[in-house]
């Protein structure tokens, strides 16, 4: 493990395109900034050892090739093509 000293406002560089900013320091609590790529995941370790429950709620939504039939309680809107 490599242990690094870092003050406010300064930055470790990860790789090519990795940075970590150290934004702030308040007693115990250090906020980090990071920038990186859309593709590399950035987790809190607490998180991923969390078991967490699937979304349900896309499940809950119609395809949206769907039909709503006229007898449904869902309100329908009409899209007209502009111009």
């Amino acid at each position: 493990m490599l242990v690094l000293s870092r003050k406010v406002g300064e930055e470790i560089i990860i790789g090519d395109n990795i940075r970590v900013r150290v934004l702030s320091i308040h007693g115990n609590q250090i906020r980090l900034g990071f920038i990186a790529p859309r593709d590399v995941a950035i987790q809190r370790q607490e998180l991923l050892q969390t078991p967490r429950k699937p979304v349900q709620a896309r499940d809950a939504l119609p395809e949206p090739d769907a039909v709503v039939s006229p007898d449904s309680t869902a309100e329908q809107t009409e899209l007209l093509p502009s111009g």
